[in-house]
């Protein structure tokens, strides 16, 4: 064997081996964040294995069946998941099925080699085999979720909707990019070799990349942050220059820079110390000095002379799935209604009169959207977007979902705009005090 091929073939076992162990820990209650901070670390194939790590807890509920298919014996808790990690890589990475049977059978002990290699060659075997690969594929997706949240999105959405999500959760979300000016984008644009997609409302959407490869993202001309994430400061971005805005919750600081980009003035509040040492990197970066206040939204006070307040309420990020799959292995916690319920009137508080409260939530649960609104906004003025607006989002965004398709309120679906890779699920709602 040349060197070169001795020198892959310990990368890959590298990876395996690293995302193996992340993938135990992370169902065992690691932050995924924190474990893909230790993949950035790893000398081997950082790219491979982050996408390994990912995939295998994307698609667990929809590889386990597969990988238990073909046991004659229940397997260990390790053997188990590295039967997993064998079924991503054959079935829905496509990779080479001699690289993956061969590299994944040496992740296990040396009792459990022959068991190991003789399920992933039957699972081989099967799939090479089968007439319609696709179809398998799509249906395990289907079923791609544990029992509780297919029972909560069916609920929720309807069957329809509820597999078109699961579907859209378990794909690799593209990179969206915002730019500190659209003078910084469009000259970004012509200089990437690279193809790059325009949404409606102007961000920007490429391949998924290392973000250390975006070119102008050490030099502060943009930031990483979903389509979806950038609705709320764009339906108002007419209403902030030279205006005095809070943003509650403002961690990691994506919509701040967002607000500071459009001219206003920027108070930036979070509870998170470790949150906002990383906001203020990232503001640093970007060139920006917002007024930064570490403290609890719940009790925190001040005049009330804010001309607009965004709360991004911390919730149970249902929307974000697919960037954030470790929350498919726990539930959220439930004090979070009672924290969206203390933060929103807490903004209210915060308002000048004639002010504009923007309240958003990364999340598809109505319980944390419109069903909350009802309750808790039921004597405020909604503030309608423009029609302008939400005439362009209707491109990508199926906007007849909420009832009585209200011109103050919208919610996304990971399964809207799928055809290009789909968005996180927010829901956003604007009130005028």
């Amino acid at each position: 064997m040349h060197n070169s091929s001795k020198e892959n073939v310990k990368r890959g076992f590298a990876s395996r081996s690293a995302a193996l162990r992340l993938f135990g820990q992370v169902l065992e209650g690691k932050r995924l964040d924190t474990a893909l901070a230790e993949i950035d670390q790893l000398s081997a194939d950082v790219a491979f294995t982050r996408l390994l790590l990912m995939q295998c807890l994307r698609l667990y509920y929809a590889a386990e069946p597969l990988a238990l298919r073909f046991t004659e014996r229940r397997p260990s808790r390790l053997d188990r998941l590295i039967l997993i990690m064998g079924v991503v890589q054959l079935v829905f990475l496509e990779l080479a099925p001699h690289a993956v049977v061969a590299e994944t059978v040496a992740l296990a002990p040396k009792k459990s080699r022959g068991f190991i290699n003789a399920v992933l060659r039957k699972i081989t075997h099967y799939w090479q085999t089968s007439e319609d690969q696709e179809a398998l594929r799509k249906n395990a997706i289907a079923h791609n979720a544990p029992p509780w949240l297919k029972i909560r999105l069916g609920q929720d959405w309807g069957n329809d909707a509820a597999s078109a999500i699961l579907r859209a959760q378990a794909s690799i979300p593209p990179l969206d990019l915002a730019f500190i000016s659209p003078e910084a984008r469009d000259k970004w644009l012509a200089s990437v070799p690279f193809e790059a997609q325009i949404l409606p409302h102007g961000a920007v959407r490429i391949k998924t990349m290392p973000i250390a490869d975006i070119a102008g993202f050490a030099e502060g001309q943009c930031w990483v942050q979903d389509g979806a994430a950038q609705l709320p400061v764009w339906l108002l971005r007419q209403h902030l220059k030279g205006k005095k805005v809070l943003d509650m919750c403002a961690a990691p600081g994506g919509k701040t820079a967002q607000i500071l980009a459009c001219g206003a003035e920027v108070t930036a509040l979070d509870r998170d110390i470790k949150r906002m040492q990383r906001f203020d990197e990232n503001m640093q970066r970007l060139g920006f000095a917002p007024r930064t206040v570490l403290a609890d939204g719940e009790n925190w006070t001040a005049e009330r002379d804010f001309d607009v307040v965004f709360l991004d309420a911390p919730c149970s990020a249902s929307g974000t799935i697919r960037r954030h799959p470790d929350m498919l292995f726990r539930d959220h916690d439930p004090r979070l209604h009672e924290a969206q319920c203390a933060l929103f009137k807490q903004a209210i508080g915060l308002l000048k009169p004639g002010g504009i409260l923007l309240y958003s939530v990364c999340s598809i649960r109505p319980s944390e959207g419109v069903g909350l609104m009802a309750r808790l906004a039921a004597d405020l003025k909604p503030y309608a977007f423009s029609k302008t607006d939400l005439a362009a989002l209707a491109e990508v965004i199926r906007m007849d979902r909420l009832p009585h398709t209200p011109e103050h309120q919208i919610q996304t679906l990971p399964c809207d705009s799928e055809a290009i890779g789909g968005m996180d699920g927010f829901f956003i709602a604007a009130y005028q005090v």
